[in-house]
């Protein structure tokens, strides 16, 4: 159990720092697909790379807990754990796709304003 948690954090942490690379405010990684797969994978990682970086810490900590509760409370919380975290991240990466289309709306609407 013990090892499951250190590689799952090992792992978090290293994609962390590729996603951190790779994002930028300017929003030259917004891509919707690619964020909201990214969000799939790790929640949070999409919002990341839209620059939402508080957004991102929130949604990667409720999967966390999420698969902690799961992992503690397997036997109880198992069946309850497994559609609940389907929710989450359909929700991250939709919300992911939606914040990419509305900061590139936003970024398009200033350069013809400009």
């Amino acid at each position: 159990m013990v090892r499951v948690l250190a590689l799952t954090l090992a792992l978090a942490l290293i994609v962390g720092v590729g996603v951190q690379a790779q994002s930028s405010s300017d929003g030259a990684a917004c891509r919707p697909l690619a964020n909201s797969v990214a969000s799939v994978l790790i929640p949070g990682a999409g919002q990341w790379l839209n620059g939402q970086a508080e957004l991102a810490q929130f949604h990667f900590g409720v999967g966390a807990v999420n698969a902690v509760l799961a992992a503690i409370f397997w036997g109880d919380y198992g069946p309850v754990a497994v559609p609940a975290h389907l929710i989450w991240v359909g929700y991250s990466a939709i919300d992911a796709a939606i914040g990419c289309l509305r900061d590139r709306q936003l970024r398009q609407a200033e350069a013809i304003a400009n």
